[in-house]
C-alpha cells in the first residue's frame, strides 16, 4: 500500500498552527473522528510517537497507533511553516506532523507504512518540498513523486518499537489478550473463496465489458462487408478469454497450495511459557518460536536468533 493512496484532501492541513504539541495532536485526531477531548486517547497517541530516534533534528513527528474501532487505515498530514514547539526541546520546532491509525488486523501494513514514512522524512529534499507546497493537491503530488522514484528507504524498526506498537513483551501475550485479539482479528487462515463452475468462469471472460465491445466491433465488421476482420476480432476475444481464464485458474491453485504449506501447530510464548497452539490461533503480538525445518506460519519480524548465520 502506498502512502499517497491514504491521503485525502480532507485530511491534509496546510499552514497548520497550534500553540503546543498536545493541541496539534488533538486537532489532527479530530479529523479522524476520535474523541478529541478524551485524555486517555490523546495520551495513548503520544505514547506511540516517533519524534526522536531516527527523526531527531528533522522537524518531523509521527503519531501512530492501532485501534480496535478502526476498520481501515486512516492518515492525516499537517504542514506547519511557522512550526509547533517541540515537547521537550523548546528551541526546536516541528514542521511536519503525521498521524495514522490502523486496525490491529493490518499490523503488517502498519509497520511497512511507518518505516517507509520515516524513510521519506529523513530525506531533506522531500521535507523541503512538502513545506513549500501551496495546495493540498501539491502535497499529494509530492508524495506520489517520492514513491515513484524507486528508492524506497524503509527504516528498520527496533525490537522495542515493535513490542510497544503491538503492546506485547518478551514474555509474550497473556492468554486473555490473545483470546481478545483472536476475537477481534479472526483466525490466522487464508480464506477460501467459494469456487464457481469452470464453465461459468470461462463464460464470464466472454461477456465482460471489453469483450462485449469487441463482439459489437466484430458484428459491425460483418455488416460493413469485412468478414475477415470480423473473424479476426472473434478470434481475439476467444484467445483473450482463454488466457484470462488460465491466469485465474492458476491463481486459485496457488492459494490452495499456500494453504497446505501453513503449519497446523505452532510454538509460541504466552504468559512467559512455551506453548503449542493451532496455527489458526496466532494473533498479532504473538512471539513465535522457530527452529530448523519449521514452516513460517504468518508475517513476522525476526527479534531473536540463536546459532544462525548472519549474511
Amino acid at each position: 500500500m502506498n502512502i499517497s493512496s491514504l491521503l485525502s484532501k480532507d485530511h491534509i492541513l496546510i499552514d497548520f498552527k497550534a500553540k503546543d504539541h498536545t493541541e496539534a495532536l488533538r486537532n489532527m485526531a479530530c479529523l479522524l473522528g476520535k474523541a478529541c477531548e478524551d485524555e486517555e486517547s490523546i495520551k495513548a497517541l503520544k505514547d506511540h510517537e516517533s519524534i526522536d530516534g531516527v527523526l531527531a533534528g528533522t522537524g518531523s513527528a509521527i503519531f501512530h497507533i492501532f485501534s480496535e474501532a478502526a476498520e481501515e487505515i486512516k492518515f492525516v498530514l499537517a504542514v506547519s511553516r511557522s512550526g509547533i514547539p517541540h515537547p521537550t526541546r523548546k528551541k526546536e520546532k516541528i514542521n511536519i506532523l503525521c498521524l495514522f491509525v490502523s486496525p490491529i488486523k493490518e499490523s503488517g501494513t502498519h509497520f511497512q507504512l511507518l518505516s517507509r514514512l520515516e524513510g521519506f522524512l529523513l530525506n531533506k529534499i522531500f521535507r523541503n518540498a512538502i513545506l513549500s507546497a501551496k495546495t493540498k493537491e501539491a502535497v499529494i503530488s509530492i508524495v506520489k513523486r517520492e514513491e515513484g522514484l524507486s528508492r524506497d528507504a524503509y527504516i528498520p524498526l527496533t525490537k522495542q518499537e515493535i513490542f510497544a506498537e503491538l503492546n506485547t513483551r518478551e514474555t509474550g501475550l497473556t492468554n486473555e489478550d490473545a483470546l481478545h485479539r483472536l476475537t477481534t482479528v479472526g483466525p490466522n487462515i487464508l480464506k477460501k473463496i467459494a469456487r464457481k463452475h469452470l464453465l461459468y468462469d470461462f463464460l464470464q471472460n466472454l461477456t465482460n465489458l471489453f469483450a462485449i465491445l469487441l463482439w459489437l466491433g466484430g458484428i459491425l465488421s460483418f455488416v460493413a462487408g469485412m468478414p475477415e476482420l470480423g473473424w479476426a476480432i472473434f478470434l481475439v476475444i476467444i484467445i483473450n478469454a482463454l488466457f484470462s481464464f488460465w491466469q485465474e485458474y492458476k491463481a486459485e491453485r496457488a492459494v490452495e497450495a499456500l494453504q497446505k504449506l501453513l503449519p497446523q501447530k505452532v510454538k509460541v510464548i504466552r504468559d512467559g511459557k512455551e506453548k503449542e497452539i493451532a496455527g489458526s490461533e496466532l494473533v498479532p503480538g504473538d512471539i513465535i518460536l522457530l527452529s530448523e525445518g519449521n514452516r513460517i506460519p504468518a508475517d513476522g519480524r525476526l527479534c531473536f536468533r540463536a546459532s544462525a548465520r548472519q549474511w
